[in-house]
């Protein structure tokens, strides 16, 4: 690639979602654009660095000159994908230019600062919270616990939260074997601490403690006789700040402790290729179901990464089961779940009650993870057109964008899985389309059948 066309999609103070798509600049464009690029970085000298993602291109990985410049300094990498986050100066972006396939930004984008928190303190009493009693949401979701409770998983599930920390040691949440977590080497806190609170609340939607006479239950209440595991990547620190590298970071540690499911509890209005192309292989190459909060500005605005295909987006509802407000309305939306006045765990041993899609995102990934459970030869896609076709309508007239297929229904699914063959849907799927367009078909319940295989 001509370096002059390189340095012209940069327009940078921030290098914005690029592609290399100008290559009809003129010359003049072109030169001019190198020069404001270059005056940006250190008044045109070229050494000041600056943090970029990379995704380079499959034939390019193997060529040591740009594996050296690429593993020296990286804060990140995911080398099978050829995905790096880095420190690079102008000069060294031009040594590797011809290698590049996707460059982006790698400036903060993720700010939890929208889960709206109800009545005038945060907090709850512990005292008032004794009795460990079922919060409205858990028990909706799994519309019936003593269901539930009669049924022996006959796989094991592990799911990953990725999000800011863990209250290890709090008095309602897992410890000990049934909990684990790695540590990001660029958020200089551990995963066992939760400087927010943010992370512990969804955690406790997923497997706060039941029959502990204490605080809430989550979806998963004990650890099924040692069949569950609850795992915890940093993603964000204290602050409730992050970049996309540092999220992805997070995902990579869920791959590798062998998470099934993954939380996102999280969001940004950026969109990155190199982001979608990692989920996507996630999903059809490393089978793992992707749950992701659909977003809290209560407008039409998409969030990532739950408005990637490979990743389900998750709305929230008020306690009638109708759509809040505040939830977003798109065509990536997916799944409804609880997501106003929720009950959960905070640090410090304490609880909360909160509002958001963050909220509602747990429920649905933990019902996800419970069915797989008892169904573990079925695939993440065929668990994903499970959970669509049996949730309730919400809208009473099909997929709609404002609440997407609607409210999952936990024991409906079970009951469709039991009759055998994964619910005939297909086992993977290249282009699973993502909210009403799940598989690139925008059906109706009614007509749902048109998924199946013959």
């Amino acid at each position: 690639m001509n370096r002059k066309i390189f340095a012209s999609i940069f327009n940078i103070g921030i290098i914005n979602q690029c592609v290399f798509t100008n290559i009809f600049a003129t010359e003049q464009d072109l030169t001019n654009s190198r020069e404001r690029f270059k005056g940006i970085i250190k008044n045109g000298e070229g050494n000041e660095k600056i943090k970029v993602l990379l995704k380079m291109k499959p034939t390019s990985r193997a060529r040591e000159d740009r594996v050296q410049i690429l593993s020296s300094n990286s804060y990140m990498s995911i080398e099978r994908l050829g995905i790096y986050a880095k420190y690079l100066s102008y000069e060294e972006l031009l040594e590797i230019e011809e290698d590049i396939e996707i460059i982006e930004s790698d400036e903060d984008a993720y700010f939890i600062k929208d889960e709206r928190t109800i009545g005038h303190k945060a907090e709850i009493s512990t005292e008032i919270m004794r009795k460990g009693k079922t919060p409205w949401g858990i028990k909706e979701t799994l519309q019936d616990k003593y269901f539930w409770k009669s049924k022996i998983p006959s796989g094991e599930m592990k799911l990953c939260i990725a999000d800011t920390g863990y209250d290890l040691g709090h008095e309602d949440l897992p410890r000990g074997s049934d909990v684990t977590g790695k540590n990001a080497p660029n958020i200089p806190e551990k995963w066992s601490y939760d400087g927010h609170g943010h992370g512990t609340h969804v955690a406790g939607t997923v497997a706060a403690l039941g029959a502990n006479s204490k605080g809430v239950r989550g979806i998963f209440s004990n650890n099924m006789d040692g069949k569950f595991k609850l795992i915890i990547a940093k993603a964000l620190g204290a602050t409730g700040t992050t970049s996309e590298s540092k999220v992805i970071s997070a995902v990579e540690n869920c791959v590798s402790k062998g998470a099934n499911v993954i939380n996102l509890s999280v969001g940004s209005f950026v969109y990155y290729d190199t982001s979608a192309e990692y989920y996507q292989d996630l999903y059809y190459n490393k089978g793992i179901l992707i749950f992701a909060a659909g977003g809290n500005d209560g407008n039409a605005a998409y969030r990532y990464p739950a408005s990637y295909p490979s990743v389900i987006s998750v709305g929230a509802l008020k306690r009638d089961l109708k759509h809040a407000k505040f939830s977003n309305s798109n065509d990536q939306i997916e799944l409804m779940g609880p997501g106003k006045n929720i009950k959960s765990t905070t640090r410090r041993n304490k609880y909360t009650r909160q509002d958001g899609s963050s909220m509602a995102t747990p429920h649905i990934s933990a019902i996800a993870g419970l069915l797989w459970m008892h169904f573990p030869n079925c695939t993440n896609h065929q668990i994903r057109n499970v959970l669509a076709e049996t949730a309730m309508d919400i809208s009473s007239s099909g997929c709609k964008n404002k609440t997407g297929f609607g409210f999952v229904q936990s024991i409906d699914a079970y009951n469709l899985l039991s009759l055998g063959d994964c619910g005939q849907y297909k086992r993977r799927s290249k282009n699973p389309g993502g909210g009403c367009s799940l598989d690139s078909k925008k059906v109706g319940k009614a007509n749902r059948n048109r998924l199946r295989q013959p």
